[in-house]
């Protein structure tokens, strides 16, 4: 982060908090103990943003609450977004009995936020052990 004085910069740490709700739809190709599937998604993600910003080198960040006046502490709650995402995937299924099988799939994920540059996109794979009962 940079300062009020040309050349004057201090360090800045973050932390970011998802939550999500995800509604799924997945498709099985055929029966058997092997089966092809593909599925989409699609979630209201919520995220928080926590900056630790030090109004000087070892100094405390401080602002105007209008509710308790002046606040200073180590860490200022400066961004909440909420947004939405959207998922592909697609896998294997494999039923080791009636009751228990094994999904490994490969996913992409975008999330698409209001006023964004852009799309951040994620992908990666899920090992997901099933038991129904």
């Amino acid at each position: 982060m940079a300062g009020d004085d040309p050349g004057e910069v201090f360090p800045v740490k973050g932390s970011l908090k998802s939550m999500g709700v995800m509604f799924d739809a997945t498709y099985y190709f055929m029966t058997g103990r092997f089966t092809p599937f593909h599925h989409d998604g699609h979630r209201l993600e919520l995220r928080g943003l926590r900056i630790s910003r030090p109004s000087r080198p070892g100094g405390r960040c401080c602002w105007w609450n209008p509710w308790y006046g002046y606040i200073c502490e180590g860490f200022q709650d400066t961004k909440n977004v909420d947004g939405f995402a959207y998922q592909l995937g697609a896998g294997m299924r494999y039923r080791v009995n009636q009751s228990i099988s094994l999904n490994g799939s490969y996913e992409m994920s975008w999330l698409d936020f209001p006023k964004a540059q852009g799309t951040p996109t994620f992908d990666g794979f899920q090992l997901i052990l099933n038991w129904g009962f």
